[in-house]
């Protein structure tokens, strides 16, 4: 079996595939978001006032990052949580806004 030198064998690899999963999930709620007429910004760059439905990417909350935050008018509506098409944990559920626990 021919490699290039420094390759390790695929049963040595580290496998990266959650991550690439992850990603994926983004990618398609990005899109998905945006084709119901949500602005899609990340948590750093974020504009609460560009528009009325705003989906903030990874917000830090006192639990830990939230995938998305959804703000309509400037008001918490819910939140979001990426999973990978086919996890078995995979549902939707809109937190209600006092649930949420915010740094």
């Amino acid at each position: 079996m021919c490699r290039p030198p420094g390759k390790k064998p695929k049963s040595q690899q580290t496998p990266t595939y959650a991550v690439t999963l992850e990603q994926k999930a983004r990618r398609k709620i990005d899109r998905e978001l945006g084709q119901c007429g949500w602005l899609v910004q990340d948590y750093r760059s974020m504009d609460l006032s560009a528009g009325p439905g705003v989906a903030v990417r990874e917000l830090p909350l006192t639990t830990g990052l939230a995938d998305y935050l959804l703000y309509v008018d400037r008001r918490v509506l819910g939140v979001i949580e990426a999973k990978p098409e086919g996890h078995s944990g995979a549902t939707s559920e809109l937190a209600s806004p006092e649930r949420i626990p915010y740094e």
